[in-house]
């Protein structure tokens, strides 16, 4: 499945966030710029697309897991789709220095 960004349907694979100083993501990444360029769309804004019905993925291995919304009405935050290992999370992810 895609995800429609900026008027353009994407691959739903983030690839990279952006941290504050506190590590907390304040945003995903991924090629979803023009000739796969990384760009980023905002914890609030992927929250607010993924309510709607849009979905990210993050790779973990060969698996697909896909972002879910956690507390949704108070403070909600992003992280992977709970499985049997713990090193799934977007806490994983390397830091998206190109966007």
């Amino acid at each position: 499945m895609k995800n429609l960004l900026n008027n353009k349907f994407v691959d739903p694979l983030v690839t990279s966030v952006k941290r504050d100083k506190d590590g907390d993501i304040l945003a995903i990444c991924g090629p979803w710029g023009p000739n796969d360029k990384t760009i980023s769309v905002s914890k609030e804004e992927a929250i607010d697309q993924i309510n709607k019905g849009a979905i990210y993925m993050i790779r973990e291995n060969r698996t697909l897991l896909p972002l879910i919304v956690v507390n949704p009405d108070k403070n909600p935050y992003l992280r992977a789709s709970p499985d049997k290992t713990k090193g799934n999370n977007l806490d994983n992810l390397p830091d998206c220095d190109s966007c």
